[in-house]
This record gives C-alpha cells, sequence and structure tokens, in this order.
C-alpha cells in the first residue's frame, strides 16, 4: 500500500538487491496491476505474470539480463 512513487522506490530498491535472473513478488491490489506492472518493466524486470487467488492479486516478475529473451530462456537461478 502507499503512494506509486512509494511503490516504485520498493521495486528499484528489490532490483537492486536481486541478481539477473532473481524474482520478485509484489502484492497489490487489483486497480493498481497496471501500475504495478510499468514500475517493474521500468526496473528491468521482465516476464511479469499475474496471479490472483480470492480477491488477493500478486505480481511475479523475473530481473532481466541484458540480450536474453522476454520468457526468460538461459537465465541461470538468482536470488
Amino acid at each position: 500500500m502507499g503512494d506509486p512513487l512509494l511503490q516504485a522506490r520498493f521495486v528499484f530498491s528489490g532490483a537492486f538487491l536481486l541478481r539477473p535472473g532473481g524474482t520478485m513478488l509484489l502484492s497489490c491490489r487489483e486497480e493498481r496491476i497496471l501500475e504495478s506492472e510499468t514500475c517493474l518493466r521500468a526496473a528491468g524486470f521482465s516476464r511479469i505474470g499475474r496471479l490472483s487467488d480470492g480477491g488477493a492479486f500478486a505480481l511475479e516478475a523475473l530481473l532481466g539480463y541484458p540480450g536474453v529473451p522476454e520468457d526468460g530462456r538461459g537465465v541461470p537461478g538468482g536470488v
């Protein structure tokens, strides 16, 4: 929860802490899914998947490598 700037700070901090190939899971409200996806892409995440269960929504995103296809093929595991 919080304003868009707080969310962007959180996502960019996560991108800084992860190695390429690492995964971030971001929980958000349904009405903020598109905004959250945009923020993840701006921070360098790709292969963003939407998860939902009983009114709870989350996005799972892979921190991309330069020159690696968006589907993540060839990316070694990260933390």
